[in-house]
């Protein structure tokens, strides 16, 4: 939470939240597994609400996709962009009325090699993947986020969010580049002194 109070003081526009839900139904802030220090997905979006600030929901598990858009249209967020990395669940959160953008990176750490592979793939021709789930735009690793995808994305008028931008050079880059939304970073701090 102190990292969330901290980044919304310093006035940035959105925040980046990754999302788990426990087994009693109640969301919580965690990227990897949900633990003591896990704060609760309420608590982090009515700190955003009150700064006036936006939220970038990570999805890290699906089956819940209309539950959380229905949660999340509970808080006075502008804008609410949902990421995943699955074609079906950026339709889900489509067809429940949130802005699903689709996920573009690596990711290879306990996966089959076939569903890795896909994604190398996907990721490096994201065209159709991004057609097939009706997405609304692109989260993209900064690797992924090149001139080609950035000008599809503002030719298409879709949503282009970088990821995780931290050394000073692309922070600068990304934060210039045309097509690009928001730029998430580690250090708000630097990125808003930099812009």
């Amino acid at each position: 939470m102190e990292a969330y109070r901290t980044a919304l003081a310093m006035g940035v526009e959105l925040i980046e939240v990754d999302i788990r839900r426990h087994s009693d139904g109640t969301f919580f802030c965690a990227h990897d597994v949900i633990g003591d220090e896990s704060p609760l997905l309420a608590d982090v979006l009515e700190l955003a609400s009150r700064h006036g600030a936006g939220a970038h929901i990570d999805l890290k598990e699906t089956g819940y996709e209309a539950d959380l858009v229905a949660f999340v249209g509970g808080f006075d967020l502008d804008p609410v962009y949902f990421t995943v990395d699955e074609v079906s669940s950026v339709r889900a959160i489509r067809q429940a009325g949130g802005e699903g953008l689709l996920t573009l990176g690596p990711g290879f750490r306990g996966r089959p090699l076939w569903s890795a592979l896909r994604d190398v793939f996907g990721s490096a021709v994201p065209f159709w993947r991004i057609a097939a789930c009706d997405a609304r735009g692109v989260a993209a690793q900064f690797r992924y986020a090149g001139p080609v995808l950035r000008w599809w994305c503002q030719r298409q008028g879709l949503v282009l969010l970088v990821w995780t931008v931290n050394d000073d050079r692309r922070l600068k880059h990304f934060l210039l580049a045309p097509g690009v939304t928001a730029v998430i970073t580690d250090r708000p701090h630097r990125a808003l002194s930099l812009r």
